[in-house]
């Protein structure tokens, strides 16, 4: 590690409890030593020893800005990606598909604010987890929220971010504004709530991808003694209308009729409002609370017959893409980041009533938005009907969906505009 091992890192306990943090130490007989982590706490630690554990699926959180307050860097064509690296979250999902793709064009120096290896984590962030070696560079690309900036190595820095209302928490743009370059958002409304939140860095719109090899398009059999079956995945927090979506939209819109089966998948055992697992006494509804692959994920879709999203609001909504990738139609609310998508002729658009507070970590942030539940039970009907006309084959609507994707929202589609802003933006010191 040359003169990293006479250097020091701060880490963060990010787990429930007090932690005896494993890490190697040549200086101990049997190679190991103990270092109490406090939960909640951020301690100083060798950047050695911090680089040794970041691989042991640790519920830590890693602050490489001491080095670009150092000055350290590395010369040019080294591009740092800083980000957390976990399949199953926002921030890290996307972190795993893009550094794969950006890795083939650039020399990258990857930091990881935190690391957690799933079932499911692309080869090409196992590879280069594998053979990491930590040094700033000029210029890095952040995917991350704004108030984890200052964790950043590089004294230029392009941020790709997102927020789930209509401003950003009290902080991030002077974050934002300090720290960062170049901003990258995934829809036109966030680049107008980062503006209105008081952020001046310039802003590009960017949006998100699909792994369309694993969220391929299947054609569904006619599952002749089975119902209609619909979908509907993420973290399912209140924001996500996991309860309205039963109370207001399935059970208005199959009131006179039993062939019908709801599929609420959580993450993170989030469902309804808060971290529980409800009891649902409705047999027509299942809730799944286990954690999938993305895998396990796309097969899942392969059972439904029609999505449903009816989110208050999303930066970008990756879930009911990846939906439409496999073949279905998708019944969503036409607003926020589903604009980018929506009136395209291959969703189902569920107008807006109105507006209601933020709620949950969100509260006071403010407003998301009211679906029109009326609209949208008439409009799951309406699926409903069309399945039984033709036969219960497969939706004409979902296969037009499904080549929508292919041609327009895959990850290199959105790793190709990203290296267009970075060209941009370093004025080609980045030649990709």
């Amino acid at each position: 590690m040359g003169d990293m091992a006479d250097s020091s890192i701060r880490v963060f306990n990010n787990a429930p409890a007090v932690k005896w943090w494993l890490v190697g130490d040549d200086q101990s007989e049997d190679g190991t030593a103990e270092i109490r982590l406090e939960p909640g706490v951020w301690t100083s630690v060798r950047e050695d020893l911090a680089i040794y554990n970041l691989l042991k699926d640790r519920q830590l959180i890693f602050d490489w800005g001491l080095r670009r307050r150092r000055g350290k860097s590395l010369p040019l064509p080294y591009l740092t990606i800083a980000t957390q690296i976990d399949i199953a979250t926002g921030y890290g999902n996307v972190a795993c598909h893009l550094v794969p793709l950006l890795a083939a064009e650039y020399k990258l120096q990857l930091y990881p604010l935190m690391y957690w290896r799933r079932e499911g984590t692309p080869k090409g962030i196992v590879d280069l987890m594998s053979r990491l070696q930590v040094g700033s560079t000029e210029w890095a690309l952040a995917i991350a929220i704004p108030s984890e900036l200052p964790l950043v190595p590089s004294p230029n820095v392009i941020l790709l971010s997102m927020w789930e209302t209509g401003h950003l928490p009290e902080g991030w743009e002077g974050r934002a504004n300090e720290y960062a370059t170049h901003i990258i958002v995934p829809c036109q409304n966030q680049r107008e709530v980062f503006e209105s939140s008081g952020v001046t860095v310039p802003i590009s719109v960017v949006p998100l991808g699909v792994n369309t090899d694993v969220y391929a398009y299947r054609e569904r059999p006619i599952r002749t003694d089975e119902p209609f079956t619909m979908l509907l995945y993420g973290v399912l927090s209140s924001r996500k209308s996991p309860i309205e979506t039963i109370m207001h939209v399935c059970w208005k819109a199959f009131r006179d009729v039993d062939d019908w089966h709801l599929i609420l998948k959580t993450r993170f055992g989030m469902a309804g409002g808060g971290k529980f697992t409800p009891k649902i006494k409705d047999p027509h509804v299942q809730l799944i609370n286990e954690d999938y692959s993305p895998r396990q994920m796309a097969d899942l879709c392969y059972q439904a017959d029609c999505g449903v999203f009816l989110s208050k609001y999303e930066g970008f909504g990756l879930p009911p893409r990846e939906m439409m990738s496999t073949g279905l139609p998708v019944v969503w609310t036409a607003a926020h980041g589903h604009l980018e998508d929506a009136y395209k002729g291959v969703t189902i658009d569920i107008p807006i009533k109105g507006e209601v507070p933020a709620s949950e970590a969100y509260a006071e942030l403010g407003g998301w938005v009211m679906p029109d539940w009326d609209a949208a039970a008439e409009a799951l009907r309406a699926q409903y009907d069309e399945w039984h006309a033709r036969g219960k084959t497969q939706s004409p609507l979902g296969t037009r969906a499904s080549a929508y994707i292919a041609t327009k929202r895959t990850w290199n589609h959105t790793a190709s505009s990203i290296q267009d802003v970075i060209q941009t933006v370093t004025k080609g010191k980045y030649h990709a």
